[in-house]
């Protein structure tokens, strides 16, 4: 019985992509984790990804009452 085991080409490239966009991420958090203080980082653990502790952070750290000129 033949099967068609040939690789496909983009799903090749799509998960050699992801491989590499997770290398990134996994800086990124490393280089925020080292970049906080550290009462922070137990509040960093629960994300998954450096955008989700980012967005945690500018959520965290943004001011939204700043004198406005008009």
């Amino acid at each position: 019985m033949a099967t068609d085991n040939k690789p496909d080409p983009d799903k090749d490239k799509e998960k050699d992509e992801h491989a590499k966009w997770e290398v990134k991420d996994a800086q990124i958090m490393a280089w925020i984790l080292g970049s906080v203080d550290p009462n922070i980082i137990l509040n960093l653990q629960p994300f998954k990804t450096a955008a989700e502790m980012w967005n945690y952070l500018k959520k965290l750290y943004s001011q939204h009452n700043t004198a406005r000129r008009f």
